[in-house]
């Protein structure tokens, strides 16, 4: 009572303004109008039976189902409305939970109302005929179920998260394909026909897939998406496949499928037949997408490519095969955990890897890098704290990522031929030989070489420089016969030398100066205690 009293006349008034509104907000968000209806548990439309209608005041029991001409009708959450006569209608409802239900050889008909004829936030089973001309709309996680042979799938604005599912096929493809769905998920465990024609979904005639396209099953039968034209099937989302069988193409035809989101497979067959061939493109520029494969087979010539600044990423036992080409574009990302590393991944018929790509080795167990990594790369990543092995010399022309892990370079040299400082990121250290180029005076050039367990690392700093590339190399045995002791320029003698090891750097490509600083880091030596001013020779 005592924040009312303080309040002055203006105040008040603005109070009751305010309230006001709030009462309008509050009304409007009711949204019923007068003839209105909506279900009070399971319905039909032939039916009075849980239907209600609102009186203008209240919702009240109606007396007989709605019919076209009336206003709003709500299929409410948890509730099944169901056609099992023909019906004409529009302004129709289904709210997130509620359920739509079109039985066999039944039409229900959409007429062109005013304002949306079907919204759906909740699931639509059609067993018999949706038909037009009125306008729909699926929301976001809405649901359609085409659970019959052929038919037709009416044209609809369908949200990127909504679902097509095609469950009922057996023989023939319903019509309406030529539209771009969300999800399109086929699952068909009836169907009885081999290469059924899926090519309206085709970006040619129309259709496309915005959200992920999903194989479950194809019974006895398969799906195919071109014969003779070449066909493209655009999926922003995942492509999955679990079961079922996918041909690409037959006779003469090709057929690619651009995916946006992962590659998904845990079983049925990928293949094409007769002179085709198939491809999967990943072109979802600047993003990292998965290639999952768990099982299931890839057959004939199917082929995959990954565009410029996608990174396309295998797990451990993840891998690509076929008879067709696994390109890699330039500018693109080939990253994987595989033990055999690329060879493990990549094990198609024939590969394009770009040597202007870039290579990311990310394994929990020790990894290889494999045969099929190209002599030249541009950057190179190791993230791997088991480490890598490299089976071949490999040129990195970009930069050099050693995030965790060691590098073990064997018989080979790792060669980093970009002479930029920055050109190197490192936590961990490189067992072998490692050559990198340098052209600028003046700037520490690091050398991350040593043992496993240690960095001894060399730093170069040059006063004059001919540009060409340094060859540096830690070697874990006794230096040998010295002839000690030495006397130093300075007239200093060196009496004892260490056994731990010792580094061969070897000027390469030019490479010379009258002038320069080398620093070694001589951590864990022995046998003889270090001090700031010994000698490192």
């Amino acid at each position: 009572m005592t924040a009312i009293k303080r309040l002055n006349g203006i105040g008040m008034q603005k109070l009751w303004l305010v309230a006001g509104c709030w009462l309008l907000v509050a009304n409007a968000s009711f949204g019923q109008s007068a003839d209105d209806f909506r279900t009070n548990g399971n319905v039909t439309f032939a039916a009075a039976a849980n239907w209600q209608r609102y009186n203008g005041v209240a919702w009240i029991a109606d007396g007989a189902a709605p019919v076209q001409g009336d206003n709003v009708i709500t299929i409410r959450a948890d509730h099944t409305a169901t056609v099992t006569a023909n019906k004409a209608l529009d302004q129709v409802v289904v709210a997130s939970g509620g359920v739509l239900t079109i039985d066999a050889g039944q039409d229900f008909t959409l007429s062109n109302g005013p304002g949306i004829d079907l919204t759906v936030s909740g699931t639509v089973n059609n067993s018999g005929i949706l038909s037009q001309p009125g306008t729909v709309v699926f929301n976001a996680f809405s649901t359609y179920n085409h659970n019959r042979d052929k038919g037709s799938i009416p044209n609809i604005t369908w949200n990127a998260s909504s679902n097509c599912n095609i469950t009922g096929v057996t023989t023939n493809v319903p019509n309406g394909l030529g539209q771009s769905f969300g999800n399109f998920p086929w699952n068909c465990s009836g169907q009885t026909v081999s290469d059924l024609n899926i090519n309206p979904l085709a970006v040619d005639n129309g259709g496309a897939v915005t959200g992920d396209f999903t194989l479950v099953s194809t019974g006895t039968g398969s799906i195919r998406l071109s014969n003779i034209i070449p066909r493209i099937l655009d999926i922003s989302g995942d492509f999955n496949i679990s079961g079922g069988t996918f041909n690409l193409a037959t006779n003469t035809g090709s057929g690619t499928v651009n995916i946006g989101g992962d590659f998904n497979m845990t079983g049925g067959t990928l293949s094409e037949t007769d002179i085709s061939s198939g491809i999967f493109v990943f072109d979802n520029g600047g993003t990292t997408q998965n290639f999952r494969r768990t099982a299931g087979a890839i057959s004939n010539n199917i082929g995959f490519a990954v565009n410029s600044t996608v990174t396309i990423d295998f797990g451990a036992n993840d891998y690509a095969n076929g008879g067709g080409t696994f390109t890699l574009s330039n500018g693109a990302t080939l990253q994987t955990a595989n033990l055999l590393g690329v060879n493990g991944s990549i094990q198609t018929t024939s590969r394009s890897l770009s040597t202007s790509a870039n290579y990311t080795f990310d394994g929990t167990a020790a990894q290889v890098t494999g045969t099929y990594l190209p002599a030249t790369v541009n950057n190179f990543t190791i993230n791997n704290i088991n480490g890598i092995t490299l089976t071949n010399t490999v040129t990195a022309g970009g930069t050099l990522y050693m995030n965790s892990g060691n590098i073990s370079t064997a018989a080979n040299t790792l060669i980093l031929s970009n002479p930029l400082s920055t050109a190197l990121n490192y936590t961990a250290g490189i067992v072998g030989r490692f050559e990198r180029f340098i052209n600028t005076t003046s700037i520490n050039y690091f050398s991350p070489v040593g043992t496993i367990g240690q960095i001894q690392s060399l730093t170069a700093n040059f006063a004059n420089l001919t540009a060409g590339s340094l060859l540096v190399q830690y070697i874990t045995s006794d230096p040998g016969n010295l002839d000690l002791p030495l006397t130093d320029g300075d007239g200093s003698q060196i009496i004892n030398q260490f056994t731990t090891g010792y580094w061969s750097a070897l000027a390469k490509n030019s490479l010379a100066s009258t002038n320069y600083n080398i620093d070694l880091n001589a951590t864990g030596f022995g046998p003889y205690a270090m001090y700031s001013d010994m000698y490192e020779k």
